[in-house]
């Protein structure tokens, strides 16, 4: 069996791991997204996450990004971290006041929505 062949198929099994080299890992992400963006993640799609940065702010956006470009197609986010002074603040601001408190009481600018 070919390794193209062998790759396509473990991809659908969901069984493409780190035990396939890079550049046909790669390959695969690049012709199975040559359409562009899938309509639906792939199924039971849990590549291994990237190691730590030890910023767990980074990480998220790391492994989301991950998850977007490998189990659907889709194009990375950027981490806005101008947003994470305001989204800290809502947080706090809700858990003592209540679910929405913050986005009601107007507690940041820009106002934004999610």
């Amino acid at each position: 069996m070919r390794l193209g062949v062998a790759i396509a198929i473990a991809a659908c099994l969901g069984l493409v791991g780190e035990s396939l080299a890079d550049s046909s890992a790669t390959e695969l992400a690049k012709s199975r997204c040559a359409k562009g963006p899938l309509r639906a993640p792939i199924a039971n799609c849990a590549p291994e996450p990237p190691p730590s940065t030890g910023d767990p702010h980074e990480d998220c956006v790391a492994r989301i990004n991950q998850l977007r470009s490998e189990c659907q197609c889709l194009p990375p986010l950027r981490r806005w971290k101008g947003g994470e002074k305001c989204a800290r603040k809502h947080a706090k601001h809700d858990m003592r006041e209540g679910i929405h408190a913050g986005f009601h009481g107007r507690i940041c600018k820009p106002q934004g929505r999610a």
